[in-house]
């Protein structure tokens, strides 16, 4: 590809080229490798940010993936120039650190020369007044200087440091830099990236409000039988609910093995028993599927459409639900539904739904406020309610809550036709909703389902721990402020009020709640307003703003460019800290690359962030770090 060309991306390619997007259809990119948010970005042609490339909807990049939609683009940069080659070369560029033990190496070496030399000039002046020859003293003053250096110190140190990597690679953490073993048990301060490090990177269903109850959505096949659910999978408004949901969602399980899988065969000639061959590689993987719970078989769809189906897949088969549930196949082959939409915020599906008085029923999933606008009733228990002024303020109170919890909402609503005027066989005219024939009001509102990229199970116990040591942990995150301080205070990073809270509770400026506030979440705005700032002044003076944030406890950073992480490595750097950088991303390889230990993600992380680390989490698991930092802290003690 060449600047200028011309290229049509469809749902699962790959962006060949950094490009401008000239015809989208509902196209939505997962840019999570660059700005680490995990929510697909809705692409148009209109330049929204222009300001920030990263956060314009009329482009899309290198390296990002197509998840829904299709569209049309030229290309505007390619290479080197991408915006992940502009990262890449950002990380060639970081200078990496000398580590605390190569320091201490280099502190002990100058010591013992000036030992060893001083010595042996003292016994080379003595010598003289015993009455030794010059020769004699020369040769003496040599064995002194030698006699002084420990020879064996040169060979145990790199011992030490391979048998403690070697008990690492047991716990799943891959050491490529031996220095970085000690380096981790002398760490004062992780700064982690959030997507996929510190959460999963997996859209999670967290909560429902049906019923006028909120529960939490805990999955039946990860928590298993035993446990005490909070919602009943047997109440009719759980069962409407999850109709509704399952009916309107697109996604599905994806059994095909991946490509890779079959690239072999080109090496087989004879077509049999590449037949053959091709057959034993999908029974080989059917099995491995089978070994797999829900939760982590791959799918195809939207992210939270997968997040819905995997958590009512343990509850009945999807397919069997949207069987029972037909979409309705009008007499011109055409499908009567609409569906999402960046416009309406809503999708509806029409399906075959026999009742005492109606042939059809009305599904509409979407955002909840206008869903919710839609509605003029609401099913509780069964039974319809008409919505009045208290329904109002529950449905207000349950969405502010969730909202505030940094969670996606979704609300689900539905209506059945009634037989008199939509018969048995009756054509729906779905090809928007202008032309829709039927009422798009009077829906009956079934309740709410609120998704999240949920912690890995083991980090706020870690994060506990690296506090219990000593270690200072900082989220520093491309995701949205709400988003990011939602995950911090759920994985313990952030305990307390943060100065938004305060502002809000008080009556009191930002700035006043940031100097009142233990807990903190700093916007790349203000970062880039404080680097700006910064501009003529000299040296000594510089980054001022930026280390009063760093000595606050509790700090997030969000929206933060490949750069803006660089500096917050550095100042943590400049504030004498030992900084430990995670990170799974190629937005993380510069900061990585700086840090003084890098540590990536293994199985979630890109090439890029692997090679720019010195150590790597084959697991995944942050709680590994914390192993880490044990064996490293007995090196050093060993060494003393």
């Amino acid at each position: 590809l060449v600047v200028g060309d011309i290229v049509n991306v469809k749902m699962g390619d790959k962006i060949p080229a950094d490009i401008r997007i000239l015809l989208s259809k509902e196209m939505k990119v997962d840019n999570s490798s660059l700005t680490g948010e995990t929510d697909p970005l809705l692409r148009t042609v209109e330049c929204s940010h222009p300001e920030n490339a990263l956060e314009t909807a009329n482009l899309a990049f290198f390296g990002t993936l197509c998840k829904e939609g299709e569209g049309l683009g030229v290309v505007i940069s390619i290479g080197d120039s991408t915006v992940i080659g502009q990262i890449a070369g950002l990380a060639a560029a970081s200078t990496s650190e000398q580590t605390p033990l190569r320091q201490e190496l280099d502190r002990f070496t100058k010591y013992i020369s000036k030992l060893a030399v001083g010595l042996g000039i003292l016994f080379f002046g003595l010598g003289f007044l015993v009455g030794y020859s010059a020769l004699t003293n020369f040769v003496f003053a040599i064995g002194i200087c030698v006699a002084n250096v420990p020879e064996g110190f040169l060979a145990t140190i790199p011992v030490a440091l391979t048998l403690t990597a070697k008990k690492l690679a047991k716990r799943k953490v891959l050491v490529r830099n031996l220095d970085s073993v000690e380096t981790l048990g002398s760490t004062t301060c992780i700064c982690s990236d959030k997507t996929g490090t510190l959460t999963q990177n997996i859209m999670t269903v967290q909560h429902l409000w049906y019923d006028n109850n909120l529960v939490r959505g805990e999955n039946k096949q990860l928590k298993g039988p035993n446990f005490k659910y909070e919602y009943d999978t047997e109440s009719i408004g759980f069962r409407f609910l999850h109709e509704c949901a399952i009916v309107c969602s697109e996604a599905f399980f994806n059994n095909a093995p991946p490509e890779s899988f079959y690239e072999r065969l080109n090496l087989i000639p004879d077509d049999e028993q590449r037949a053959q061959e091709k057959m034993k590689i999908e029974t080989e993987y059917a099995e491995s599927l089978k070994k797999k719970n829900w939760v982590n078989r791959p799918t195809v769809g939207d992210a939270s459409e997968t997040g819905l189906i995997k958590f009512f897949q343990p509850i009945e088969d999807i397919l069997t639900t949207r069987r029972r549930y037909p979409l309705r196949i009008n007499d011109d082959k055409s499908e009567s539904k609409i569906p999402f939409n960046s416009t309406n915020k809503f999708a509806v599906y029409i399906v075959e739904y026999p009742t005492t008085d109606s042939e059809y029923c009305m599904f509409v999933k979407g955002a909840p406020e206008r869903v919710w606008r839609m509605s003029d009733k609401i099913y509780i228990e069964g039974q319809i309610h008409e919505v009045d002024e208290n329904w109002e303020k529950a449905y207000d109170y349950v969405n502010l809550t969730l909202a505030k919890k940094g969670e996606r909402v979704l609300g689900f609503a539905k209506l059945h036709l009634p037989r008199q005027s939509f018969p048995k066989g009756f054509n729906f005219q779905c090809m928007n909703v202008e032309t829709i024939n039927v009422p798009l009001k009077g829906l009956a509102f079934l309740g709410l389902v609120s998704l999240m990229d949920p912690p890995r199970e083991n980090v706020p116990f870690s994060v506990l721990k690296c506090r219990a040591a000593g270690i200072k942990v900082i989220m520093v995150t491309g995701d949205q402020p709400v988003t990011a301080a939602a995950i911090a205070k759920k994985v313990n990073i952030i305990t307390s009020k943060t100065a938004d809270e305060i502002a809000e509770e008080e009556g009191i400026s930002k700035d006043e709640a940031l100097k009142k506030s233990e807990a903190i979440v700093i916007h790349g705005d203000m970062l880039a307003d404080a680097m700006l700032e910064d501009n003529g002044l000299p040296e000594s003076e510089r980054g001022r703003q930026l280390e009063y944030w760093l000595r606050k406890p509790q700090i997030v950073f969000a929206r933060t460019s490949p750069a803006q992480k660089l500096i917050i490595v550095s100042g943590c750097q400049k504030l004498g800290h030992v900084v430990a950088v995670t990170g799974d991303g190629v937005n993380d390889s510069p900061a990585i690359k700086k840090a003084d230990i890098g540590i990536a993600m293994g199985i979630t992380g890109s090439e890029v962030a692997k090679d720019a680390a010195d150590m790597v989490l084959l697991s995944d698991d942050f709680s590994a770090i914390i192993i880490g930092v044990e064996e490293g802290r007995k090196l050093f003690d060993n060494f003393k």
